[in-house]
């Protein structure tokens, strides 16, 4: 059973489901295959053949493309200018499905660069110029991620004040994940270090603790189990993480209930999300929890294996596509890989209850525990016993092989992730 980590998935995140645009007869073949690797959230094929392809590809269509593989490559500011192009360009031309895919990218760009402001713009004109198409859960998921964002649209963008290299021992905890101490004034506690927490998150009494400014009002949150439990904001204006200083971190506030797992007796206090740790550029952490920000970068000379599913960290593996997510203390693998390799796995395995859990409870799903072969820069890896989930459990899961967690992590004496440049070492 997977516990604490990776465990919060916004519901204002998961807005539309990419549509095809192929059915649209303006579009070259060459366009539409990019864009079918974009719909399967393999953003690596969509830009290889970009890169290969593009040139072939019209004005209209190079812009489309640019404008969808920057976001996923963490380039929000070069996305929104392909995206300003567009409808300056070409809005007439673009037919009402593509253009609520734009509002959809220029609001999780929005978000990146920590302009709440202009993220709740993009989602008003979603509303107001293009609700055809919209299905009443779509609409449902936009309003709530317009409450989100409007909340905070006048908050002061995120920034991180580096007083030199930062070198931390993290801490254990009883679930196995990875903690890293925090501090905001003369408060000092744990907070989980998870890829897989698309937005810092804390318990309302450690909101209270560190005397962070709460909103009034509540959104809805998708948890891990699919379940949704209600929530608040939370500006932390002064955050210290060894030498780093964060100013203006936007916390989820949850009730401390929604974060406690009482059958095991484990209780989460605070968890340091993708925000926080994207701003830092770069991270390393070795086998033995040392946490590093290097002074200077470190040196990559493969091609970019980290991408963005919305603010969701994906890797490439022997050619697939997971989630990466370090507050996940097991590895769980989704049902594409158990399509890509149903013969084998029905043959030798058998088919069982998994149990997985997050914020919201346990759940039991049907799935098979299995040995996971992977090579990963150069090295072969393999992880004796991995639960392997049949059914899609959440919404975008359908499209992405599997959850990458600590007990591959660890396999490596060293990791380095690097935000600038979109890449995972491991040494």
């Amino acid at each position: 059973m997977k516990t604490g980590a990776g465990l919060l998935i916004l519901a204002a995140f998961l807005i539309l489901p990419l549509r095809s645009m192929a059915q649209q007869p303006e579009l070259s073949p060459g366009f539409e295959k990019i864009y079918e690797w974009i719909a399967k959230k393999d953003f690596f094929t969509a830009r290889d053949l970009f890169l290969a392809d593009g040139q072939a590809l019209s004005p209209m269509e190079q812009q489309l493309s640019a404008a969808f593989i920057d976001n996923a490559f963490n380039r929000p500011a070069e996305s929104n200018a392909h995206i300003e192009r567009l409808f300056l360009e070409f809005k007439a031309q673009l037919p009402d499905s593509v253009l609520r895919e734009l509002y959809q990218i220029k609001h999780q760009n929005a978000v990146r660069l920590y302009q709440y402001g202009e993220a709740a713009e993009a989602l008003n004109a979603l509303l107001n110029e293009h609700p055809e198409g919209l299905t009443e859960k779509d609409e449902d998921d936009v309003r709530n991620s317009l409450k989100l964002w409007n909340a905070v649209k006048d908050v002061p963008s995120q920034e991180v004040l580096l007083g030199g290299g930062v070198e931390m021992q993290m801490v254990k905890d009883k679930a196995g994940l990875n903690n890293l101490e925090v501090s905001s004034g003369e408060i000092t506690e744990l907070f989980i270090f998870d890829t897989g927490a698309n937005i810092s998150t804390v318990t309302l009494s450690t909101a209270e603790r560190f005397g962070m400014k709460m909103t009034a009002d509540t959104i809805e949150v998708g948890t891990i189990t699919g379940q949704s439990v209600f929530a608040r904001l939370a500006l932390c204006e002064h955050l210290r993480l060894g030498q780093a200083v964060i100013r203006n971190a936007i916390f989820l506030v949850l009730e401390d209930e929604a974060l406690s797992f009482p059958q095991v007796d484990y209780h989460i206090r605070g968890i340091i999300g993708f925000p926080v740790m994207e701003a830092l550029g770069e991270i390393q952490i070795s086998r033995e929890g040392v946490f590093r920000v290097p002074l200077e970068e470190t040196p990559f000379p493969g091609e970019q294996n980290l991408a963005m599913d919305k603010l969701q960290p994906l890797i490439r593996i022997d050619g697939r596509h997971y989630r990466f997510d370090t507050g996940a203390d097991r590895s769980l693998l989704f049902r594409p890989y158990f399509e890509a390799f149903r013969k084998e796995i029905e043959e030798h395995y058998t088919l069982a209850e998994v149990r997985y859990g997050g914020a919201g409870g346990v759940q039991t799903f049907q799935g098979y525990s299995l040995p996971f072969r992977a090579s990963i820069q150069g090295k072969s890896i393999e992880i004796e016993q991995v639960d392997l989930l049949v059914e899609d459990i959440r919404e975008g899961w359908s499209a992405m092989y599997g959850n990458i967690g600590q007990d591959l992590i660890g396999a490596f004496e060293m990791m380095t992730i690097n935000f600038n440049r979109m890449f995972i070492r491991f040494d």
